[in-house]
Formats: C-alpha cells, sequence, structure tokens
C-alpha cells in the first residue's frame, strides 16, 4: 500500500500517517523485501516518519541473517538517505 501512494506522489499527509501508523504494530510481520519496499516507498516521498523508519531498522538489523544482500544494501540506501 505504502509503495502505491509513493507512486502517486500522493502528498496527503493524513493518509501517510495512517499507513505508518498501521504497519508499526506489523514490523515484525515483514519479510525482508516487505522492510525495504516499505522504506524505499516512504523515503521516496521525502516523509520521514521517524517512528516508523527507526522500527523498520531496528527489526532489519534482528534479522541481518536473512535478508539478500541487495535488501540490505537497499534498506541502509533509505535509511541514509532519509534526511
Amino acid at each position: 500500500m505504502s509503495w502505491a501512494v509513493a507512486q502517486l506522489r500522493n502528498e496527503h499527509v493524513p493518509l501517510r500517517d495512517s499507513l505508518a501508523a498501521a504497519a508499526l504494530p506489523r514490523i515484525s510481520l515483514f519479510n525482508p523485501q516487505s522492510l525495504a519496499s516499505t522504506a524505499s516507498a516512504f523515503s521516496s516521498l521525502a516523509y520521514y516518519h521517524l517512528p516508523l523508519l527507526e522500527s523498520i531498522a531496528a527489526e532489519a538489523i534482528s534479522r541481518l541473517e536473512e535478508f539478500e544482500l541487495k535488501e540490505l544494501v537497499n534498506t541502509a540506501w533509505y535509511m541514509a538517505h532519509r534526511q
């Protein structure tokens, strides 16, 4: 869902807040590709929901062994370009 919103370049802040809030309690269910995609979507919007990005980072760190190199690099890149 966040990827689709990013593709539309949606500037509706309440919608982005709602997507981030909905994702937070489910982050532990995301696979590595979903973590990278979610970070990418929010990053491409230049919308940095800090609790969500911190949650993605913490989950990625705790599950590093599950990541393929591309997913790990992409997640790290998106996190680095969040400013």
